[in-house]
């Protein structure tokens, strides 16, 4: 009989060898499974669809699955290449030796991900797995058993796209625990994978080769609430309560304080803005901004953007233009803030942006919905336009918020359905019974269906790009599972940005449910939107002169 110790070394010499050798995936990147994946998640990201469409950075483990009927030996159509999941027999030998000890049962309980570069459709994925570390045995509240660490990396062609730790806990169920039946509540079970989720801290949160996933143990009928997807709860942002400039620093700006009927009518009447000049090269823009809409000429001939509007075009000379509706959206190019002279129909200081459009041509205009000296060179602006008087309307560039240490992310309500645990599974690829099969779930000792880490993983990656906006870049995303998600309950992602660096956003993110936390990681994404960062140097009074 062996005994622990002996165990232990045998394990420990499996450290460092390979659990996945010329691994390739059953299919190239697709459309179809990118759309099955966003419609289970209930992921509307524009960035996932259309004709340059790119895979959700979190689908990354599902390109390497077997699937259904799992991989196959073969040759790939596409590349020719050995198809087959490429499984080590050192990898079958780790597995089968942990169940010739007992540890027959298994849970996965961390993911972590890094993304080197976006996956389109077309990309033909190959990996390999190597067995990073084999805890000694911990012994926890499912059972006595050993954590095993796996590190997949993933190439298309010879380019390392993105990596891919997972961890698997292979236990003995303990012997009070053996039978499928039993009294326990969700709410047990959930305590008991908690506290073998909190003996994983001592590990490295890290993982990943053909692990199988089997689950919990317990037996209680679940509700099952057949409540459609996952909703998000999107309370509005409240707007930054307005200062007073002599006592609490500079005033938020915004144009309505501008606006005559908006004013105190006790108070005497500002002198109006001073008029545009109108005139026939310049009228067609005015137009516009009537409609509200910001018109951008075009050159007919070589198709030539400007701005301001010129009566010919600077880069063939042609006189023929026609015109392009701005979508609005831009950035602040560069900025000062005016001081002095102080004019009667303004209120310094004030910020004066050049805004450069996403059409890539720039506008002089005011910057608004921040303070002055919150503005940023590089800040995500938007076009709105705002009346001054019953004559004057401008269009002006309403700053997006800027995100900042220590502010929290909206919640995101997902309702746990039959449904979302099933198509979860099945999007990702991974039709371990106890995703879908009630009865044989409860067999392996859980007392429902649960939904497995992948689809945890996905709803993380949605959570964060929903909230940045399509042109955030998810760039690594950590997590580790605890109580678990069955049908029936609600499981709420909450967030807080941890760190900014430049555009980079370090978010924690922890999803609860109503027998515990279901989830705790750390999410890592380049943003468009403005970030907090220090403030660089504006035009004094005395500069301005």
């Amino acid at each position: 009989m062996v005994t622990e110790g002996e165990l232990s070394v045998r394990l420990k010499a499996y450290e460092g060898r390979a659990a996945v050798v010329g691994g390739v995936g059953k299919d190239p990147v697709n459309a179809p499974m990118i759309r099955h994946w966003c419609e289970a998640m209930g992921d509307t990201n524009p960035a996932y669809t259309g004709p340059d469409a790119i895979a959700p950075p979190t689908m990354l483990q599902a390109w390497t699955m077997g699937g259904l009927s799992g991989h196959e030996s073969g040759r790939s159509k596409l590349s020719g290449r050995s198809e087959g999941s490429g499984g080590s027999a050192a990898y079958e030998e780790l597995l089968a030796l942990l169940d010739g000890a007992g540890c027959t049962s298994v849970v996965a309980t961390d993911c972590e991900q890094e993304y080197l570069r976006v996956l389109r459709p077309g990309d033909e994925i190959a990996f390999d797995s190597v067995v990073e570390s084999v805890s000694g045995r911990k012994n926890t509240r499912l059972g006595a058993g050993y954590f095993v660490t796996t590190r997949m990396d993933v190439r298309v062609e010879d380019e390392l796209v993105g990596t891919h730790r997972f961890r698997i806990f292979k236990y003995a169920p303990a012997a009070a625990r053996s039978g499928a039946a039993g009294g326990d509540s969700k709410r047990q079970n959930a305590e008991r994978q908690n506290a073998e989720s909190q003996d994983a801290e001592s590990q490295d949160a890290e993982s990943q080769g053909p692990a199988r996933q089997a689950p919990k143990r317990r037996d209680a009928e679940s509700q099952d609430s057949e409540r459609q997807g996952p909703e998000r709860q999107a309370p509005a942002r409240q707007a930054p309560e307005r200062q007073d400039a002599a006592s609490q620093g500079p005033e938020r700006q915004d144009p309505e304080k501008q606006d005559p009927e908006k004013q105190d009518p006790r108070q005497e009447p500002k002198p109006r803005r001073p008029r545009p000049v109108v005139n026939r090269d310049n009228a067609g823009f005015w137009e516009g901004v009537a409609r509200h809409e910001l018109l951008i000429q075009r050159c007919t001939d070589c198709a030539t953007l400007r701005f301001p509007w010129l009566p010919g075009c600077n880069a063939c000379g042609s006189a023929e233009w026609d015109t392009v509706r701005a979508s609005g959206e831009g950035i602040v190019h560069s900025y000062v803030v005016m001081h002095h002279p102080p004019f009667p129909a303004f209120d310094p200081p004030y910020a004066v942006g050049l805004v450069e459009l996403t059409e890539g041509v720039r506008i002089v205009s005011n910057v608004v919905g921040v303070p002055y000296d919150k503005v940023r060179i590089g800040m995500a602006v938007r076009l709105e336009f705002v009346r001054y008087d019953e004559e004057l309307e401008l269009p002006v560039f309403r700053a997006d918020d800027a995100e900042e240490v220590g502010d929290g992310l909206p919640p995101l309500r997902i309702p746990i359905t039959r449904t979302l645990v099933v198509a979860g599974a099945i999007a990702s690829r991974d039709y371990q019974d106890v995703h879908h099969d009630p009865e044989l779930a409860r067999r392996r000792g859980s007392p429902d269906i649960f939904m497995n880490i992948l689809t945890t993983n996905g709803l993380v990656g949605r959570y964060i790009t929903d909230h940045f906006g399509p042109g955030a870049v998810l760039r690594k995303v950590a997590i580790r599972l605890g109580a678990p998600n069955y049908p029936g309950d609600t499981m709420v992602l909450t967030g807080t940005i941890e760190a900014i660096d430049g555009d980079t956003a370090t978010v924690k993110v922890v999803g609860d449910n109503g027998i515990g936390r279901h989830v705790t990681g750390t999410v890592t994404v380049t943003v468009p939107k403005p970030l907090a960062s220090p403030a660089p140097v504006t035009l004094s009074e005395g500069a301005l002169r």
